[in-house]
């Protein structure tokens, strides 16, 4: 053996290889953690420590839906209910992770403020329809499909 390539470490000699290797290994352990986002990344991929978000997701791990912004209640009009009271709805999350649901009518976004109405049952009568969020109000035009019920209606609602 070369004593010139050689260390002695714990009573026992280790060649610069092995060396170059436990110093090696020893750098990749201790950074490891540094590709990681502090708090994880739920809905998105870590880049540089920092959690980029997959659409419609937000916050410092990606956990939270972007549309979380809209729930709540509202109060306002629709012109297809005769009445002379503003009337109260609510907003709330679907499982579809760009969905909504605003009483009882199923919203589906297309891009943070705007949205369709897919055809659907709403309040007995067929419905389709579009609208989209401006700050803390919403606007609702849906379309009665029924042979009985016809027209359009319009929601206009502002958050409570």
């Amino acid at each position: 053996m070369n004593w010139n390539h050689c260390y002695l470490v714990n009573k026992r000699l280790i060649s610069y290889g092995e060396l170059a290797y436990a110093i090696a290994l020893t750098v990749v352990v201790l950074f490891s953690g540094c590709t990681r986002c502090k708090d994880g990344c739920v809905h998105g991929i870590c880049q540089n420590r920092t959690c980029i978000c997959d659409t419609y997701w937000e916050g410092d791990a990606c956990n939270r839906n972007f549309f979380s912004n809209y729930t709540g209640t509202y109060s306002g009009n629709n012109s297809c209910i005769i009445s002379g009271e503003n009337q109260s709805y609510k907003m709330s999350l679907t499982s579809n992770e760009a969905g909504m649901n605003f009483d009882g009518m199923d919203l589906s976004f297309t891009t943070d403020t705007r949205f369709r109405v897919p055809e659907q049952t709403y309040r007995g009568s067929k419905i389709e329809g579009e609208g989209q969020m401006q700050v803390e109000r919403i606007s609702i035009t849906y379309f009665l499909l029924d042979s009985i019920n016809s027209g359009s209606c319009l929601i206009e609602a502002q958050r409570d």
